[in-house]
């Protein structure tokens, strides 16, 4: 509908939605919980291919909740938090392009960012310029080939 109707820009908030009902899914499938994955993992590409392959820049939102790991200490397994976790299958941050954790002040880090304009920068808050520097990179790669990829990533492989 947003491609029809000629928007430049889409922002789904947030993408955790649907992995939250791809797991409501899994779990009410019959048979062999295992394999019920084979169901789940087509529907979630196509979704995610959906994203990338669209003719509009793509904003995504995902939730995030405390991760925790088991560590034995004296013989018991103790959870011990380690950071936050975004509601999504593991390493869907792989497709995008730029990935901003937001904290609660929302500020955001850059935790990946193939553009290199936000790398290694400490935190800051999103404005309207951080969209400015962004769309820019956007523009020049759809005129000219990435100096670090070697080619050119199409408008719908630009999300966040």
């Amino acid at each position: 509908i947003c491609e029809s109707a000629g928007m430049e820009v889409i922002i789904i908030d947030s993408i955790s939605h649907c992995w939250d009902y791809l797991l409501d899914f899994h779990a009410n499938l019959q048979g062999n919980s295992f394999a019920n994955w084979a169901k789940v993992t087509p529907r979630q590409n196509a979704f995610i291919q959906r994203i990338l392959n669209s003719s509009c820049h793509v904003i995504c939102t995902m939730r995030s909740k405390q991760e925790y790991v088991l560590n034995e200490r004296n013989g018991k397994m103790i959870p011990e938090k380690v950071g936050l976790k975004a509601v999504q299958r593991d390493n869907v941050d792989y497709e995008f392009t730029i990935v901003f954790d937001v904290n609660m002040k929302h500020y955001a880090l850059a935790s990946k960012d193939r553009t290199e304009l936000f790398a290694g920068k400490p935190e800051f808050p999103l404005t309207e310029q951080v969209g400015m520097q962004i769309l820019g990179w956007c523009n020049q790669c759809r005129t000219q080939p990435s100096a670090n990829y070697g080619t050119s990533y199409p408008a719908g492989r630009i999300a966040q």
